[in-house]
């Protein structure tokens, strides 16, 4: 069985050179490293972000970084869909530029997989922290079983999008990421379980992820919550859930985005275990 990796990162131009070089070094530091590193840039990069990218490439190889540019790709959705069609591995991890990987993920990821051959999507519980990693916040748990997750999947995503793992082939097979506003990750692992793909999460956070009030702020107001009505939209119409559904979450989706940030604030920290 082939259990080679692509990692696929997109990178923007607004992005911190600190933040993207420590997530690189954890990259570098895996017990069990990537075969294959696709970093996809959208828009003019600073030449801080430029240095950061040749350093690593230098230093994995070039062979094993690949560098893409987006040109009439535009948004994150879109950038992922490019990596992964420039990607040429048989399982794709995703990860964000501003997080950090624990060293064993890979390892212990496709240990996960060979242990459970009919699995084609996975991902972790998440380690969450405030923009400095100095202060954790809690653990983004999710559900652990198929049933499990599909019937989770009508509410919230069932998966941890910067630590999930999936088969590249039946990901294109599917259309790749929908070219949504908001929650195109939710939309895509949507997806895979709509069309009976057997699923599985692992009950260790092997991901630290940046989600302190800067996150909080970006998922507030009337432009996000568009975004997630027409993701909520996508999903019934794929059929992942039915009319009763897509109003309660159209419903419960908008007093939360459009409440005050304190309270919002609050419900985040209530979630967090």
């Amino acid at each position: 069985m082939d259990y080679s990796i692509s990692v696929v990162l997109s990178v923007y131009w607004k992005e911190s050179p600190a933040f993207l070089n420590n997530a690189m070094e954890s990259l570098f530091n895996q017990t069990h490293q990537a075969d294959e590193i696709v970093i996809v840039c959208e828009g003019e990069l600073s030449e801080e972000l430029k240095k950061v990218l040749f350093f690593w490439k230098e230093k994995f190889g070039s062979n094993v970084v690949k560098i893409v540019y987006a040109t009439t790709e535009k948004g994150f959705a879109a950038c992922l869909n490019l990596g992964l069609q420039n990607s040429t591995k048989k399982w794709v991890a995703r990860f964000d530029t501003d997080d950090i990987c624990e060293p064993s993920r890979f390892e212990k990821q496709i240990a996960f997989l060979r242990n459970n051959p009919e699995i084609v999507l996975s991902s972790t519980f998440l380690q969450e922290y405030d923009e400095t990693f100095t202060q954790k916040l809690g653990v983004r748990t999710l559900p652990i079983l198929q049933h499990e997750i599909v019937k989770y999947a009508k509410w919230k995503s069932p998966f941890n999008h910067p630590s999930a793992i999936y088969n590249r082939e039946i990901a294109l097979s599917l259309g790749s990421y929908p070219l949504l506003n908001a929650n195109e990750d939710y939309a895509f692992f949507s997806k895979f379980l709509v069309n009976g793909y057997k699923a599985g999460n692992m009950q260790e956070p092997l991901v630290k992820a940046r989600a302190g009030d800067g996150l909080i702020a970006r998922r507030r107001g009337w432009k996000y919550l568009r975004g997630e009505i027409e993701c909520m939209k996508f999903l019934y119409q794929i059929g992942l859930f039915g009319r009763f559904h897509l109003f309660a979450q159209i419903t419960m989706k908008s007093i939360i985005r459009l409440m005050p940030f304190f309270l919002v604030k609050f419900i985040y920290k209530q979630v967090r275990s």
